[in-house]
């Protein structure tokens, strides 16, 4: 009985010793967006989701200047307010300050940080 035990107690400290390992997740694979849908997704970009599977994995990715809640309502996301002029015709959005954007040729000295 007593061999017992200690081949027991033996095998519980390797098993504990061998499952304390490493972590294998690299940077690279910490930088993977992983999302599981069986029906494939076609694309990732936003102007080319035409099916439900699309439209919730962009939506996962992207932020758009508002958002609609679950009744329909319109609330602010990257734009913190708007402005619809009388004419109905021209929308002005203000942009939240903390929101930052890729850098291009199109923003004040390139950076794209408001």
């Amino acid at each position: 009985m007593i061999k017992f035990r200690l081949f027991f107690s033996s095998i519980l400290v390797l098993i504990i010793l061998f499952s304390c390992g490493k972590n294998n997740e690299t940077k690279e694979s910490s930088n993977v967006f992983r999302y599981n849908e069986s029906e494939g997704i076609t694309s990732l970009d936003p102007a080319f989701s035409r099916n439900r599977e699309t439209m919730w994995a962009a939506n996962h990715l992207y932020n758009g200047l508002l958002q609609m809640d679950d009744e329909l309502n319109i609330l602010p996301c990257i734009a913190k307010s708007w402005k619809i002029s009388e004419d109905g015709k021209t929308y002005t959005l203000y942009l939240r300050s903390d929101v930052c954007f890729h850098n291009h040729d199109l923003f004040k000295d390139g950076k794209g940080k408001k």
